[in-house]
């Protein structure tokens, strides 16, 4: 197994820190160009270093709120039984 190699100076290395900054602004909303303006770096850096996390963080945030959706709809809340049947269901009134 190769030795991963030493990072050149000046060049960005991720922390958990700043991937789970990446995650949270981009669940709350931000845009990519956004994040690395605000983590001052560029766009191709950030999706370098930081894609797989921000797309990983979107899909498990989505799976959890279709997850509750669902929930709430089997507990009886009309508006989501209402949503889950017209996007999930493909019903329509």
């Amino acid at each position: 197994m190769a030795r991963p190699r030493k990072p050149q100076p000046g060049e960005h290395v991720p922390t958990y820190a700043s991937k789970e900054l990446a995650r949270s602004l981009y669940l709350g909303g931000s845009s990519l160009e956004d994040i690395a303006r605000l983590m001052g770096i560029k766009g191709e850096t950030l999706i370098k270093h930081y894609r797989q996390d921000i797309d990983f963080s979107f899909q498990s945030m989505r799976a959890i709120l279709a997850s509750k959706l669902y929930d709430d709809a089997l507990a009886g809340d009309k508006s989501s039984r209402e949503l889950w049947l017209k996007t999930r269901g493909k019903w329509s009134n």
